[in-house]
């Protein structure tokens, strides 16, 4: 069956955890086919549970008209999740996590005037790392902005460490009043430092950030499966008896998450609902052994 694609994330957003646990699965409908999608970013697994619908019965009350807000919202949490992935699947640890400012004989006037100024600072670090035969900068940045200043022009940039931190610093030529640290993963590899990054915060509407990257990164690996060995040994069964197992009892799903992936130990997962059409939302997330 050719199945349609939506928002799945905006779909479901009450929490199982605050409606009554009774275990009669009447979350679940019958006959409702379920997907995973994994997807990997370096050292991370995410998993996605969600029911699929063809055209024929997509439920109505996601047919609704969304509001312009709720779209905006929904795809910048979209594009923090891509940056959030790129970043673990092209970084690792001893990589550099940066800081530029601007003095105020440099301040730029706009996005594209700050552009400008990290494309002669990339040119800069380019001409020195192939003086020392280095490849290209690996990077990704993100330009941050606010303008009643409390929050001047900033760039963060996550870049790889092939050159010493005090000739990057040198580089940049627009202000001193710099940061460059060695990045650690932890547990959720560097989404905590990801999300800090890429995260909107809560200003009037003429807050704006962007995001730049250099060209050949290699991207998170994605896959959706309908059914699934219980581990390394067993038959396929439906992700939907895999769904029920876990409605009925929460704690079920690092059992099963850990079965799944034994190279791969269990950091986190969230459920769920939409009470109106009975289905379930599960993510779940994995830190591979290294």
């Amino acid at each position: 069956m050719k199945f349609i694609n939506y928002d799945y994330e905006d779909a479901f957003q009450k929490s199982m955890e605050d409606l009554r646990e009774d275990g009669s699965g009447r979350y679940l409908e019958k006959g409702r086919d379920y997907a995973l999608k994994e997807i990997r970013a370096g050292t991370q697994i995410e998993l996605e549970i969600y029911p699929e619908y063809t055209k024929r019965d997509f439920p109505e009350v996601f047919r609704r008209k969304r509001n312009p807000d709720a779209i905006r919202a929904g795809n910048e949490r979209n594009r923090r999740k891509r940056l959030e992935r790129l970043i673990n699947e092209n970084f690792t640890d001893g990589d550099y996590w940066c800081t530029f400012t601007y003095d105020n004989n440099h301040l730029p006037e706009t996005f594209e005037n700050a552009g400008r100024e990290m494309k002669r600072f990339i040119r800069r670090m380019n001409y020195r790392r192939k003086k020392r035969g280095l490849p290209s900068t690996k990077y990704i940045c993100v330009t941050e902005y606010d303008p009643d200043a409390k929050i001047r022009w900033h760039h963060h940039m996550i870049m790889d460490s092939m050159m010493d931190r005090d000739t990057v610093e040198d580089c940049w030529k627009a202000g001193g009043r710099n940061q460059i640290r060695k990045m650690v993963k932890d547990e959720e590899g560097f989404s905590g430092m990801a999300n800090y990054i890429t995260k909107i915060k809560k200003k009037k509407p003429d807050y704006k950030k962007s995001w730049t990257s250099s060209r050949g990164l290699k991207q998170p690996k994605e896959k959706k499966v309908h059914s699934k060995k219980p581990g390394r040994t067993g038959s396929y069964r439906p992700i939907k008896r895999y769904v029920r197992e876990i409605e009925k009892n929460h704690d079920r799903i690092r059992e099963i998450a850990e079965a799944w992936y034994p190279d791969a130990t269990f950091t986190r997962a969230e459920i769920r609902v939409n009470p109106y059409n009975a289905g379930i939302y599960i993510y779940a997330r994995m830190r591979r052994r290294e």
